[in-house]
């Protein structure tokens, strides 16, 4: 069985049923404007609306007389304060009564700074873009190779071979990845998402698994699975130049699926045989970057008892 072509089959099969099956809609986006986020305007109540005339009110007497000055700058100070609370109780009610509260959270900062929610068209050619990627992605790994190459010249005879071998992958395993995944419909090189996978999980489940247990055995990842789609994400300076471009990639949906059964293996072996540093800290159960922090100012608060 060759793991490349069975795997570029099962899921240009899955692609080609979704095809047919689902209509796909046409959205026409204009790049020569952004669209700019709607607010939330519903913070703005009947008491602020009285405050508000008041304000006008007082604000027309103030040049006339100190003391409806002094009470257009009291009225100014409570108007402020007021629109403050009820922009904050909104917006938190939002946020708490979204499904992605990360998401919401981030519409709210965009609506109060003006920022546009979509790109507009990138002036740069994408084999331009590419080749800057790439030549980026050399230069962040070259250090790294060339640390392992130094580690290759010592010998790591100083390093205890434990034994590993793949397990497994069971239908429970895979529908546990599956579950993981979050409900984007953000479509990879193949026109499927994390929406689509999820929903059709229970067809996929059999196949998908005996699939994953060969790519496992073979130890071969297919080539078809390496393909992601590449987006340009513009952070700020000149939008000719490359660098002020940050790429985001989407892998296919089944690449996720695998890495997670691969990856629950792999943190198994290497919790059991105790080959992470004690220090090692984020990405492990129950040693967040929180705990990291807690031990430190624990040593911290032990050195300053010894010292006194």
């Amino acid at each position: 069985m060759c793991v490349n072509n069975t795997s570029k089959l099962f899921i240009e099969e899955i692609a080609r049923i979704f095809d047919e099956c689902c209509l796909r809609l046409v959205k026409r986006q204009n790049n020569n404007r952004a669209h700019k986020p709607q607010r939330l305007n519903n913070w703005f109540t009947p008491y602020l609306n009285s405050i508000r005339i008041m304000l006008l009110m007082f604000k027309d007497r103030s040049h006339n007389s100190n003391e409806y000055k002094e009470m257009y700058i009291r009225i100014r100070k409570i108007c402020r304060s007021e629109i403050s609370l009820g922009k904050c109780r909104v917006n938190d009610n939002y946020i708490l009564k979204s499904r992605n509260s990360c998401k919401a959270a981030w519409e709210v900062i965009k609506s109060e700074i003006n920022r546009p929610t979509t790109q507009l068209a990138i002036p740069i050619a994408p084999d331009i873009l590419n080749s800057h990627f790439n030549f980026s992605l050399q230069q962040d790994l070259s250090p790294l190779n060339a640390m392992l190459d130094a580690k290759t010249l010592l010998g790591s005879n100083k390093y205890v071979v434990h034994k590993f071998c793949w397990a497994t992958v069971t239908e429970n395993d895979v529908s546990k990845a599956i579950g993981k995944l979050s409900s984007s419909r953000a479509e990879d090189f193949y026109g499927l998402s994390n929406y689509v996978i999820k929903n059709i999980s229970s067809d996929l489940l059999p196949s998908l698994t005996t699939l994953i247990n060969h790519i496992l055995q073979q130890g071969i990842f297919p080539d078809c699975l390496k393909i992601a789609v590449t987006i340009p994400i513009f952070k700020k300076g000149d939008k000719s130049n490359p660098s002020n471009y940050h790429p985001i990639s989407l892998i296919p949906i089944i690449s996720k699926i695998i890495e997670d059964c691969v990856h629950q293996q792999m943190n198994h072996y290497f919790e059991r045989n105790n080959l992470l540093s004690i220090s090692q800290y984020g990405f492990r159960s129950k040693l967040s970057t929180v705990k990291a922090v807690e031990n430190i100012v624990s040593d911290i608060y032990m050195m300053a008892l010894k010292i006194n």
